[in-house]
């Protein structure tokens, strides 16, 4: 299965390189820190662990064995309400991706975002945690039919923890649409796989990567990095999600 690249280049985001840095900080900062690009080693209990700034380039990922199998399409949304399931859409990020039969990521898309204007002010709070601007947002459109054309050609839809995107898309494109719906969240036994948790923030720093907030594609790319999570027998995490989506 092949993805039509660079249909939708106007809409593309290419991301710049972030500057390498490296500092020995706290656990706890770790977790919660933002605007740090580069390197950090955090201590804990005398050890080290080393996270780097996450930077997906499109295209293929000398990953994985033989021809794509099906076609990913990782999608996050931001509304006018702190409650994804409320309030109006300001933006929309996505990012397709290719995986082989044993769930390796094959090859990477574009990421891909677009705001719209919702016609009154959005509110501080929502400004506060996204940084979308009534500026941003001006005058912007998603346009539904460009949406419509990537999802028809995916083989699955994924968000993390947020089943309220799938009922919004649905809504605003008119009905069900024909392609399956994983949750990263709650289609992978993270605890079984070692980690303490499954917030998105804290798997991407066990896989060894932060990614800034308010940067374009925050919501998407850590998806796409914490799926190629890999155990002792080499089974990656898009693998055990693609399983269990099939199962249900």
């Amino acid at each position: 299965m092949n993805c039509q690249r660079g249909r939708y280049a106007g809409q593309a985001l290419r991301l710049p390189a972030c500057r390498p840095q490296t500092a020995a900080l706290s656990w706890s900062y770790i977790m919660n820190m933002q605007g740090t690009c580069g390197c950090v080693a955090a201590t804990r209990n005398g050890g080290c662990h080393v996270v780097r700034a996450l930077h997906l380039e499109p295209g293929w990922t000398d990953e994985g064995e033989g021809c794509a199998v099906g076609t990913a399409v990782v999608i996050e949304v931001k509304t006018t309400s702190l409650d994804i399931g409320a309030g109006a859409i300001i933006r929309l990020t996505l990012r397709q991706f290719e995986y082989d039969h044993k769930g390796a990521i094959l090859w990477l898309g574009d990421l891909y975002e677009w705001f719209e204007d919702p016609g009154h002010p959005i509110p501080a709070e929502v400004v506060a945690a996204t940084g979308i601007t009534d500026a941003r947002v001006r005058g912007k459109v998603i346009e539904d039919w460009v949406l419509q054309d990537i999802l028809s050609e995916a083989s699955i839809a994924i968000t993390h923890g947020c089943p309220a995107v799938r009922r919004r898309i649905e809504q605003r494109l008119g009905g069900a649409l024909d392609v399956e719906w994983a949750c990263s969240k709650d289609g992978v036994d993270w605890y079984a796989r070692g980690f303490g948790g499954c917030s998105l923030r804290y798997l991407l720093m066990r896989c060894g990567h932060h990614c800034e907030r308010r940067r374009p594609g925050d919501g998407v790319d850590p998806v796409i990095q914490v799926l190629r999570h890999r155990t002792a027998d080499d089974r990656t995490a898009l693998s055990e999600l693609l399983d269990r989506t099939r199962a249900s």
